[in-house]
């Protein structure tokens, strides 16, 4: 469960923030533009809406090779899931059930949705 989080909600987003923008500019090379983090203690999910700064070399890829281009975002958004989801279970010593992640290029805004397993134990 997600009570852990949400006995100081302020605190928790900014943490999970720091977190994402830490993430993103290790796998991306860039961080955030704006993020919106909205926590749902009842459904035991965050969700997280962000516009990333674009990469010089994903212009390139996007000119050059845009086949190319759409499989390394697919990459790396999984790698990026990954990462986030040891870094919060590290952390904030939570269990994380799954990670949705949805981006668009085009405009740059991703929304990740993060479920955690009821009861915080793994199921």
């Amino acid at each position: 469960m997600i009570g852990i989080i949400t006995k100081d909600t302020a605190a928790a987003k900014k943490d999970l923030a720091h977190m994402y923008n830490e993430v993103s500019k290790e796998i991306f090379g860039v961080g955030t533009t704006l993020l919106k983090i909205s926590i749902f203690e009842t459904e035991s999910f965050i969700t997280l809406q962000a516009r990333h700064k674009k990469a010089s070399r994903s212009n390139a890829l996007e000119w050059e090779a845009p086949d190319l281009k759409q499989e390394v975002d697919f990459r790396l958004s999984a790698l990026f899931k990954r990462k986030l989801k040891e870094r919060i279970e590290t952390d904030l010593n939570l269990n994380i059930e799954a990670i949705f992640r949805d981006y668009d290029a085009s405009i740059q805004y991703a929304f990740t949705n993060i479920m955690f397993h009821e009861g915080g134990e793994d199921n």
